[in-house]
């Protein structure tokens, strides 16, 4: 697109070098969201905290929207394109690999994003959660 004779590799090698690695990275993460996304991810950090909210989390080369508090990954599906085959198939992967590592994995629907009712369900997950590592902590 822009003609340039470097490997994708290198241009973000060069990159990198230039702007940081940091930097670099969250340019990356935030051009593959979209604007529904970063709206809802920072809905997340009002209500979550920004210190627990991470965005595109990788796990097995799979990249997940979001993970809160290091044990719960949200994937924010878009009704055009989770409604594709490939997008079904990658779906159903992407369940098993987060099942495999133990992590609970919610699924909010694009058409649902202003749904109330997530967030108070995503709030109880973490009560819960909260409530068993405070009783496993206090027993240990």
């Amino acid at each position: 697109m822009f003609d340039i004779n470097q490997s994708t590799l290198v241009l973000y090698k060069r990159l990198v070098e230039k702007y940081g690695k940091e930097i670099i990275n969250d340019l990356i993460k935030t051009g593959i969201e979209s604007k529904s996304e970063i709206e809802f991810g920072n809905i997340l950090r009002y209500y979550f905290g920004r210190k627990n909210v991470k965005k595109q989390f990788l796990l097995e080369n799979k990249y997940y929207d979001f993970i809160l508090f290091n044990c719960i990954l949200i994937e924010f599906d878009g009704d055009y394109w989770h409604d594709k085959e490939n997008h079904k198939l990658n779906d159903i992967i992407k369940n098993k690999i987060a099942k495999k590592h133990n992590y609970i994995l919610l699924r909010l629907k694009w058409s649902e994003r202003k749904n109330i009712n997530f967030l108070v369900e995503l709030k109880k997950i973490i009560d819960e959660i909260q409530i068993k590592t405070n009783i496993q902590n206090t027993e240990n």
